[in-house]
């Protein structure tokens, strides 16, 4: 069985200073598994994920893990 899905995500960072400003970080993954009966008793499982990542700031790009 092959499973992928999405994952969206915003996480807001608020600053109560002056010297630095609020921003929101965007999130959107692409989650893959797999999944394999071997035989009666056993199982085999796999999970991945890429992950990318972009700020509001200024020069901010996105970055993937």
């Amino acid at each position: 069985m092959l499973v992928v899905g999405e994952w969206l995500s915003r996480s807001q960072f608020d600053s109560r200073s002056s010297a630095l400003q609020s921003f929101h970080v965007d999130s959107a993954g692409i989650p893959v598994g797999w999944l394999r009966q071997v035989n009666r008793s056993w199982q085999t499982a796999a999970f991945v994920m890429p992950l990318g990542y972009k700020a509001s700031l200024a020069n901010a790009s996105w970055r993937w893990e």
